[in-house]
């Protein structure tokens, strides 16, 4: 049952827009911050954020039955801040983990 419980959890996550998914889900840890939380960390609270973002993006893989499981076959930690401070430098009021979704779809 403990195994089931985030498997289903991280399923709505991605079956759903993250927005909807905040409401539909708990979203734990910087997920739950905006994308101007985000922006506004030192260098070090950015690859804090970017190691939940690479789990995120892991969880998702594992559960997507399609060809975007095999998002971030090609990434680095550098590309994926890169886009996120680009992303969130412009959506700053996001959630966050709604600007982690679009960096998914982006890498897919």
């Amino acid at each position: 049952m403990r195994r089931i419980l985030p498997v289903a959890l991280i399923l709505m996550a991605v079956s759903v827009n993250e927005a909807d998914a905040i409401e539909g889900a708990r979203i734990i840890s910087f997920g739950t911050s905006t994308c101007g939380d985000f922006v506004a960390q030192s260098a070090q609270g950015q690859q804090m954020y970017l190691s939940w973002t690479a789990g995120y993006v892991s969880g998702a893989n594992m559960l997507d039955q399609s060809d975007a499981r095999l998002t971030g076959a090609s990434w680095s930690p550098a590309s994926f801040l890169l886009w996120l401070k680009n992303y969130c430098s412009v959506h700053d009021l996001d959630p966050f983990v709604k600007a982690v979704g679009e960096l998914r779809r982006s890498f897919a």
